[in-house]
């Protein structure tokens, strides 16, 4: 039972859950609970990361709890108790290159606590997604914090045209 990770034993929101409730009305609550979490997370990455207003927002919060994805998760617990963190990766992350170091570190801690909290709620593979998609949101950010703008769009775009020109003529 302790050595399957997908049972969620060590995950905190859990315990009181189990303890204090009979074992349908809990998982319910954990649900609920869950898509609270992942849609204030939407909702936080909206205003703080895409600078929304509160209509915005409120609709990317929405759009995030209640589409495809998460919501075929609901019958699967632990993989919606890890995925409702996902959105705080992204409000975390936001300001990663941003300030002095201890506020970087301090982001740091925060995200470590977030991959703990992932992990311990049982769906490894959700964390594998957390991972993957945090890097390809955070790579393009501090390679142009630490190496600058490099154009590459518009060699790119000459490079298409060349190879279009030619197969025109031909």
């Amino acid at each position: 039972f302790l050595a399957n990770s997908q049972v969620g034993f060590f995950f905190f929101f859990n315990w009181p859950l189990w303890l204090l409730l009979p074992t349908p009305y809990a998982v319910t609550a954990t649900i609920l609970l869950h898509l609270a979490i992942g849609g204030l997370g939407a909702y936080a990455a909206g205003r703080r990361l895409l600078n929304l207003g509160q209509t915005g927002a409120l609709l990317t919060a929405v759009s995030f709890t209640l589409g495809g994805y998460v919501t075929a998760q609901v019958e699967h617990v632990n993989q919606l108790q890890a995925m409702a963190w996902l959105p705080w990766f992204f409000v975390v992350a936001g300001g990663l290159g941003i300030g002095d170091w201890r506020l970087v570190a301090r982001r740091g801690w925060w995200l470590a606590g977030l991959f703990a909290l992932q992990l311990l709620a049982g769906h490894t593979q959700t964390v594998f997604i957390t991972v993957v998609g945090l890097g390809v949101w955070l790579l393009p950010i501090l390679w142009h914090k630490f190496y600058g703008f490099v154009r590459v769009r518009p060699r790119l775009s000459a490079s298409y045209l060349q190879r279009s020109s030619r197969t025109a003529r031909t």
